[in-house]
């Protein structure tokens, strides 16, 4: 009797260990599909040679009674970040989420001013397509925002464009006006991404960085030099 009881339970052990094998494999395989890495995400060095704040320490601004205003750039190196991720929702299936992991690069400056209580941070980073993830698409994106001097010191985006769509299949680039005179000076391939509302209003180029903006007054500021 012992040695049936001693049989039926083996058995009963097996089906057990087997079930809970067949489980764990379940859990593991929807684990791996739901958390999926992309790769890493490099930058070029052609985008980084764009920039214009390289190797520089200061802008030099001025308002239309040509008063003028000095705002200190640092320029931090080359950063890589390795625990991004981006999340979809009802890919697999309805309802569920998908992580999609991967690592990027980032070259940072901070333009700042006391006086005017201004702080924009300046990003070119490299980026994964957000619509199609899996497709390890790449585009080198440029990204400024400002602090927001409320309690709470948040960051609002005040412009955003991309400097290398590289294999994007789609940009959202917005086209760049050929001229524009800002306080009785003229610059060429001027961007401005047109947000609603946004904490100041931006005008760039490649050969200058930020050629105009608006503080928390509403002034207008014009880019006079690069120190």
């Amino acid at each position: 009797m012992n040695v049936i009881r001693n049989i039926i339970n083996f058995c009963f052990a097996i089906i057990l260990l087997t079930f809970s094998c067949s489980k764990d494999n379940i859990i593991r395989d929807k684990d791996d599909i739901r958390n999926v890495n992309i790769g890493m995400y490099n930058l070029l060095q052609s985008s980084i040679d764009t920039l214009p704040y390289l190797g520089k320490k200061g802008i030099t601004f001025i308002d239309s009674n040509f008063s003028e205003i000095v705002f200190e750039i640092i320029e931090k190196p080359i950063a890589q970040f390795d625990g991004a991720y981006l999340l979809k929702y009802n890919v697999y299936e309805p309802g569920d989420t998908v992580k999609y992991h991967y690592s990027f690069q980032s070259k940072n400056f901070t333009i700042s001013n006391d006086s005017l209580n201004i702080k924009f941070q300046f990003s070119l980073e490299s980026r994964p397509y957000y619509i199609e993830p899996k497709n390890e698409y790449i585009a080198d994106v440029i990204n400024i925002f400002l602090m927001d001097p409320g309690p709470e010191y948040l960051f609002s985006q005040v412009f955003y464009h991309e400097t290398n769509t590289r294999s994007w299949p789609s940009s959202w680039n917005y086209k760049s006006i050929s001229e524009k005179v800002i306080l009785n000076k003229t610059f060429q391939d001027v961007l401005n991404v047109g947000y609603q509302d946004p904490l100041s209003i931006v005008n760039f180029n490649y050969k200058y960085g930020i050629i105009s903006f608006t503080d928390f007054n509403g002034k207008l500021w014009r880019f006079d030099k690069l120190i």
